[in-house]
């Protein structure tokens, strides 16, 4: 049994790898505080079967300005005075379900292993949640959530891993690659957003005025090694590594119809781990070092217009406790 929880503050925007600061001087950025925890069982079959069923729960706030307007210079500026649109989405996420299996048997699964996984994941989270908001100071019922804080993406997906470790010396290096595959493309319900801009025309080729249904993927790589062989440290291991998580501007499977914001972010990841009999704790702070918002279809179609933005965070805090039965 497991109970892991993430927390993040995604408010830097970037259009590719450029980093918008000037938002935060003028008071347009849009700021995403979510707080997602997971409970997930494992049963092993055997030991090298192993499967486990995951259920997410998120709790995240969106809040961007009320108003923009440009100033005498042309510079975009929130408008004081103006509350800020606030929107909330809380609740269950999309569950999944998962069986690995373990190449290696015998004597080899001590210091070395290769994994294969696959998985589905059921659209059981809210994927068309709505809030009354106020934009410009004025009131709106039943406002499309921002596709950034849905509780689901409305698709039933399929989940291919991998991951594997060596141990070297003192250190056991690990890597791991999850790619979640929506072949849905996209959502019935309208977004929110910019497609309301586009021209008509264009809109409806790129299917734009919809919210799509994306793939996902996540890359880790790393080593983790016990502290020295001391009682106080006992059962203590640090780790240090690199992580690449992002969406795709196209999907693996099927359509890429609908709005979406693709890119990629690039995190150093140093952690810690505490294990005590069937007990294991652990606490991981990836600080990000690339963030990229790559073009997405309706750039693909606008150029040679500039691609849209996104918000990242700096960093994320996550923690996680297991205890085996």
């Amino acid at each position: 049994m497991s109970i892991n929880y993430r927390f993040f503050n995604s408010h830097r925007h970037f259009i590719g790898k450029k980093d918008q600061d000037e938002r935060n001087e003028f008071g347009t950025e849009v700021r995403n505080i979510v707080h997602i925890v997971d409970y997930s069982i494992t049963y092993s079959a055997s030991p090298r079967l192993n499967f486990t069923l995951s259920l997410p729960f998120q709790y995240t706030r969106r809040a961007q300005p009320g108003l923009i307007i440009r100033d005498s210079k042309g510079i975009l500026r929130a408008t004081p005075g103006i509350p800020d649109r606030v929107s909330n989405a809380d609740g269950l996420g999309d569950i999944s379900f998962t069986g690995r299996y373990w190449l290696l048997k015998g004597g080899n699964e001590r210091r070395q292993n290769v994994a294969i996984g696959l998985g589905i994941k059921l659209p059981t989270g809210d994927a068309s949640s709505t809030n009354d908001v106020l934009v410009g100071g004025k009131r709106i019922k039943n406002v499309v959530n921002d596709q950034s804080i849905q509780a689901g993406d409305g698709g039933t997906g399929l989940i291919m891993e991998v991951q594997g470790y060596k141990g070297v010396g003192p250190v056991t290096f690990y890597a791991s690659a999850t790619y979640l595959s929506n072949p849905k493309e996209k959502k019935t319900m309208r977004t929110f957003t910019s497609p309301d801009l586009t021209p008509p025309a264009l809109a409806a080729q790129t299917g734009e005025k919809f919210l799509s249904i994306g793939d996902q993927y996540s890359i880790r790589i790393g080593g983790i090694v016990p502290l020295p062989h001391l009682k106080i440290f006992r059962g203590m291991a640090i780790s240090m590594g690199l992580r690449d998580e992002g969406q795709p501007a196209t999907d693996l499977f099927g359509g890429n119809k609908g709005f979406r914001r693709p890119g990629y972010a690039i995190s150093v990841d140093p952690g810690f781990t505490y294990t005590h009999n069937r007990d294991s704790f652990a606490f991981n702070m990836p600080i990000a070092l690339v963030r990229d918002r790559t073009r997405n279809i309706i750039d693909f179609f606008n150029r040679p217009r500039s691609q849209g933005d996104a918000a990242f965070s700096d960093y994320s805090i996550q923690f996680s406790y297991s205890h085996h039965f």
